[in-house]
This record gives C-alpha cells, structure tokens and sequence, in this order.
C-alpha cells in the first residue's frame, strides 16, 4: 500500500513544505528521504514530519506516526543561476 509522508513547518507560517509517499506492509518499517529545497535562510525551523497523515492506513496505534525536529537553514556559497554565452 501507497502510504503518504507530509514534511510541514510547524513555527512561523506553518504549512505543507514537501510530500511523498512510501510502499509500506502492515508491521513493516522503512526508511523515507524528502527533497525539499529552502527559499531563505532561517534559524529554528520547526519541522514535523507525518506518516499516513489523512488516516488511509487502519493501525492499531495512531500516536506513532510523526516527528518533529529544529533545523537550521544556511545561505548557500554556491550560484542558484549560472549563465553562460550562446556557441
């Protein structure tokens, strides 16, 4: 089964930053990677990570389906826009 997976802030605007989804079998576990790419630089980004975030998964226990964690955002060195001359 398609199981959802929502990366969300949690502080500041809150909202949905990222989705994916995992193949997951009942009593199974895995591991998930979410690309999500910053728009700015922030200290102390509240993040929250849910698994089956509408309930499409019947379980036994619903309380063990997120996380949460505070990361640190950095400006990058690197150029978002490279541009280079026609040929």
């Amino acid at each position: 089964m398609q199981v959802p997976v929502q990366l969300l802030r949690t502080g500041g605007s809150p909202g949905e930053l990222a989705r994916s989804a995992v193949s997951l079998a009942a009593g199974q576990s895995t591991t998930v990677t979410i690309t999500w790419t910053p728009t700015a630089a922030q200290d102390d980004l509240r993040l929250r990570v849910l698994v089956d975030p509408f309930d499409l998964v019947e379980e036994t226990r619903e309380d063990n389906n997120s996380a949460e964690l505070t990361a640190r955002v950095r400006p990058s060195g690197l150029p978002n826009l490279t541009v280079s001359g026609a040929e």
